[in-house]
């Protein structure tokens, strides 16, 4: 995000916006997403919640496979996804950058494939 609000996905796109909540106390994730179009209007969207996450990283990781395996199962098309973790970002586009994080870099672009989708 670029801290200046919703930006509009280019014509002819939708963008997914994901939101993650996580409680190291209960090793609970809340996760949800929002799909608009690019005048902004919202098509669909999502929550739900996951138990026994680990970490933040992982509420993360869940929450943009989750929302990636929604975008295939609804049938969306040309997604653009944007949520706060330049780490999972970064493993996805730039994975000698993140060798840490190789495993789920890995997990994530072959989800990217499937969606044929920019990130």
């Amino acid at each position: 995000m670029n801290g200046k609000g919703w930006t509009a996905p280019e014509s002819g796109r939708v963008k997914c916006n994901i939101g993650i909540s996580w409680s190291k106390a209960t090793c609970m994730a809340g996760l949800g997403w929002i799909v608009r179009n690019s005048e902004g209007q919202t098509l669909l969207h999502s929550r739900r919640a996951f138990n026994g996450v680990s970490s933040l990283l992982e509420a993360r990781r869940l929450g943009l496979i989750w929302s990636a395996e929604s975008m295939i199962s609804h049938r969306f098309q040309k997604v653009s996804f944007e949520l706060e973790d330049h780490e999972l970002v970064g493993s996805v586009n730039r994975p000698k950058a993140w060798p840490a994080l190789k495993g789920y870099g890995e997990k994530l672009r072959g989800v990217r494939i499937m969606l044929q989708i920019g990130w």
